[in-house]
Protein backbone atom coordinates (compact mmCIF):
# COMPACT_ATOMS: atom_id res chain seq x y z
CA UNK A 1 0.00 0.00 0.00
CA UNK A 2 1.38 3.34 -0.69
CA UNK A 3 2.82 5.64 2.39
CA UNK A 4 0.06 8.40 1.22
CA UNK A 5 -2.71 6.55 1.58
CA UNK A 6 -1.66 5.01 4.60
CA UNK A 7 -0.93 8.35 6.48
CA UNK A 8 -4.15 9.62 4.87
CA UNK A 9 -6.32 6.93 6.33
CA UNK A 10 -4.82 7.28 9.69
CA UNK A 11 -5.29 10.85 9.86
CA UNK A 12 -9.05 9.93 8.72
CA UNK A 13 -9.47 7.93 11.68
CA UNK A 14 -7.80 10.32 14.38
CA UNK A 15 -10.31 12.83 12.88
CA UNK A 16 -13.32 10.77 13.72
CA UNK A 17 -11.45 10.09 17.01
CA UNK A 18 -11.54 13.70 17.63
CA UNK A 19 -15.27 14.04 16.61
CA UNK A 20 -16.30 10.94 18.76
CA UNK A 21 -14.19 12.42 21.45
CA UNK A 22 -15.38 15.60 21.45
CA UNK A 23 -19.04 14.61 21.22
CA UNK A 24 -18.60 12.10 24.63
CA UNK A 25 -16.92 14.61 26.43
CA UNK A 26 -19.64 17.01 25.71
CA UNK A 27 -22.24 14.72 27.36
CA UNK A 28 -19.64 13.41 30.55
CA UNK A 29 -17.79 16.96 31.36
CA UNK A 30 -20.73 19.32 32.39
CA UNK A 31 -22.17 16.49 34.92
CA UNK A 32 -18.80 17.14 36.87
CA UNK A 33 -19.47 20.21 37.81
CA UNK A 34 -21.59 23.15 37.06
CA UNK A 35 -17.60 25.30 35.97
CA UNK A 36 -16.13 22.08 33.89
CA UNK A 37 -14.76 24.07 30.99
CA UNK A 38 -12.46 25.57 33.96
CA UNK A 39 -11.90 23.18 36.25
CA UNK A 40 -12.13 19.79 33.80
CA UNK A 41 -10.81 21.12 30.82
CA UNK A 42 -8.63 24.59 31.46
CA UNK A 43 -7.30 23.43 34.19
CA UNK A 44 -6.19 19.91 32.86
CA UNK A 45 -4.55 21.26 29.62
CA UNK A 46 -0.58 21.33 29.09
CA UNK A 47 0.35 25.25 29.59
CA UNK A 48 1.24 25.30 25.73
CA UNK A 49 -2.21 23.60 25.33
CA UNK A 50 -3.73 26.34 27.77
CA UNK A 51 -1.80 29.41 25.89
CA UNK A 52 -3.24 28.31 22.89
CA UNK A 53 -6.24 28.05 24.16
CA UNK A 54 -6.50 31.53 25.85
CA UNK A 55 -4.85 33.16 22.20
CA UNK A 56 -7.95 31.88 20.15
CA UNK A 57 -10.90 32.79 22.85
CA UNK A 58 -11.55 28.55 22.89
CA UNK A 59 -14.75 28.45 24.53
CA UNK A 60 -16.41 24.77 23.17
CA UNK A 61 -15.10 21.19 23.02
CA UNK A 62 -14.51 21.51 19.51
CA UNK A 63 -12.48 23.94 19.23
CA UNK A 64 -9.72 21.49 21.17
CA UNK A 65 -7.44 19.42 18.84
CA UNK A 66 -7.12 15.25 19.84
CA UNK A 67 -4.11 16.31 21.95
CA UNK A 68 -5.59 17.87 24.50
CA UNK A 69 -8.64 16.15 24.12
CA UNK A 70 -6.99 13.03 25.31
CA UNK A 71 -5.37 15.22 27.72
CA UNK A 72 -8.52 15.83 29.60
CA UNK A 73 -10.03 12.33 29.06
CA UNK A 74 -7.17 11.45 30.95
CA UNK A 75 -7.13 13.67 33.94
CA UNK A 76 -11.14 13.89 34.22
CA UNK A 77 -11.38 9.96 34.49
CA UNK A 78 -11.49 9.70 38.08
CA UNK A 79 -13.91 12.63 38.26
CA UNK A 80 -16.39 10.81 35.30
CA UNK A 81 -16.35 7.79 37.44
CA UNK A 82 -17.68 9.66 40.35
CA UNK A 83 -21.41 8.87 38.06
CA UNK A 84 -20.61 7.00 35.31
CA UNK A 85 -19.31 3.24 34.95
CA UNK A 86 -15.69 3.35 33.71
CA UNK A 87 -13.20 1.00 33.83
CA UNK A 88 -9.58 1.29 34.11
CA UNK A 89 -9.10 -1.06 30.91
CA UNK A 90 -10.97 1.99 28.78
CA UNK A 91 -8.18 4.66 30.55
CA UNK A 92 -5.42 2.31 29.43
CA UNK A 93 -7.19 2.88 25.96
CA UNK A 94 -6.71 6.49 25.88
CA UNK A 95 -3.49 6.45 27.54
CA UNK A 96 -2.66 3.91 24.35
CA UNK A 97 -4.22 6.30 21.85
CA UNK A 98 -1.94 9.38 23.46
CA UNK A 99 0.84 7.26 21.95
CA UNK A 100 -1.26 6.58 18.95
CA UNK A 101 -1.58 10.23 18.25
CA UNK A 102 1.84 11.07 18.63
CA UNK A 103 3.21 8.66 16.09
CA UNK A 104 1.34 10.44 13.61
CA UNK A 105 1.48 13.93 14.34
CA UNK A 106 4.62 14.03 14.27
CA UNK A 107 5.74 13.27 10.59
CA UNK A 108 9.22 11.25 9.67
CA UNK A 109 10.85 10.92 6.02
CA UNK A 110 9.91 7.34 6.47
CA UNK A 111 6.44 5.52 8.18
CA UNK A 112 6.54 3.46 11.10
CA UNK A 113 6.47 -0.18 10.53
CA UNK A 114 4.05 -2.23 9.56
CA UNK A 115 3.86 -3.62 12.68
CA UNK A 116 3.29 -0.38 14.56
CA UNK A 117 0.68 0.66 11.90
CA UNK A 118 -1.45 -2.67 12.57
CA UNK A 119 -0.99 -1.84 16.56
CA UNK A 120 -2.03 1.21 16.22
CA UNK A 121 -4.95 0.49 13.91
CA UNK A 122 -6.20 -1.72 16.69
CA UNK A 123 -5.49 0.89 18.99
CA UNK A 124 -7.54 3.23 17.12
CA UNK A 125 -10.42 0.48 16.85
CA UNK A 126 -10.54 -0.38 20.24
CA UNK A 127 -11.00 3.36 20.96
CA UNK A 128 -14.11 4.12 19.02
CA UNK A 129 -15.77 1.10 20.32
Amino acid sequence: MNDIIIVSKINEYLHIATQKLSDWLGQMLPRVADDWWDECVINNLSYAQREIAAEKNFTKLEHLDLAALLRVTYKSWYDMRNFAYLPTSERECVSNMIGVRNNWAHCRVEIPDKDIIIHDIKVIKQFLE
